[in-house]
């Protein structure tokens, strides 16, 4: 059965965690076993669902047929254990916020916790590989976002399979990084490039599972951004997405300078003491033609190792090359 995500007036809402605090399990799964069997209903709250009760919660709705959405926090999202009990209670959606990791990983590029972002991206990942969908709530515009956060966002979308990615400007929030006008166009852009035809069928199609609920979502995000206006792609965009790029490759190749590095210091430190090495030419000693045999290195104690691998090899050229030459000479 189809579940339009974005449509709240099909869901019947079941109150997981109230102002009071998280309420029973035990009422939540009474509450939703009175719903009619064709229903569909969204697990809501004050506050997202922490680890310890969406397991709970998830195992009293174990074996109902309902489909339901479900609002988690990343660290109930990277809980193998909370995904697993989601996914055989009948959840089609799961629902986060850019909290923890999010924040820093998508305002500049450059933060501390990578480890902690890249374990949120593989979590997501999993969520879609079992079937079920992701939805993902990015309110920017944060006091620590710049210009960048744009397409940081849609690489993340991407990146992390994300199967409804809902764009919003941050309630209250206030730029410090950019203008207004620069924060509106950066919404429409970014809503433009998760919109179009290609990137809502590659979000359905690949992976498997939650294809409808993808399709519905995504084109009626689509027909939202169809009514406002076009953003550009400006040049600080593209400037940041440069600087970004060029840290996160000195980053991953640090090992790699270190290595090229120490092998300039080995070569530095060779001695020049060898001929260079020339191709011998075996020739016959009857024909006009005279051999022409590298000779060898007369300071090998002062070579390196490659210079008196070369030296040997020459060495042994000049034998068989004499050889050869003997040969010639006993047949004439």
């Amino acid at each position: 059965m189809r579940l339009d995500l974005l449509d709240a007036q099909e869901q019947h809402p079941i109150v997981v965690h109230d102002e009071a605090g998280p309420r029973d399990a035990a009422r939540v799964a009474a509450e939703v076993a009175a719903l009619p069997t064709t229903a569909r209903f969204a697990l809501i709250g004050a506050h997202v669902l922490e680890p310890a009760q969406a397991s709970a919660v998830l195992r009293a709705l174990a074996g109902q047929r309902r489909p339901f959405r479900v609002r988690l926090s990343l660290a109930s999202i990277e809980h193998k254990a909370v995904i697993d009990e989601a996914a055989r209670a009948g959840c089609v959606a799961i629902e986060f916020d850019r909290e923890g990791p999010l924040v820093g990983g998508l305002a500049t590029g450059l933060h501390t916790e990578r480890a902690a972002f890249d374990r949120v991206v593989g979590a997501l990942r999993r969520v879609r590989g079992l079937g079920v969908a992701t939805m993902a709530r990015l309110p920017l515009g944060l006091p620590e976002d710049d210009e960048g956060v744009f397409e940081r966002t849609l690489r993340f979308c991407r990146r992390a399979l994300i199967a409804v990615p809902v764009i919003e400007a941050m309630d209250g929030g206030v730029a410090v990084r950019m203008d207004a006008d620069s924060l509106e166009n950066g919404l429409h852009w970014t809503r433009r490039k998760l919109t179009r035809h290609r990137s809502i069928w590659r979000r359905s199609l690949w992976p498997a599972g939650a294809r409808d609920v993808a399709l519905s979502a995504g084109y009626r995000l689509r027909r939202d951004a169809a009514v406002q206006r076009r953003g550009r792609y400006t040049a600080r965009m593209r400037l940041l997405r440069k600087l970004n790029r060029t840290a996160r490759a000195r980053a991953r190749s640090q090992f790699v300078m270190t290595l090229g590095g120490d092998r300039a210091a080995e070569r530095s430190r060779a001695a020049p003491g060898c001929a260079p090495r020339r191709p011998a030419t075996r020739a016959c000693a009857s024909s006009s033609s005279v051999s022409k045999v590298p000779s060898t290195c007369a300071a090998r104690d002062g070579c390196s190792s490659a210079s008196a691998r070369r030296c040997r090899r020459a060495t042994s050229a000049s034998r068989s090359t004499s050889t050869a030459s003997r040969r010639c000479r006993a047949r004439s």
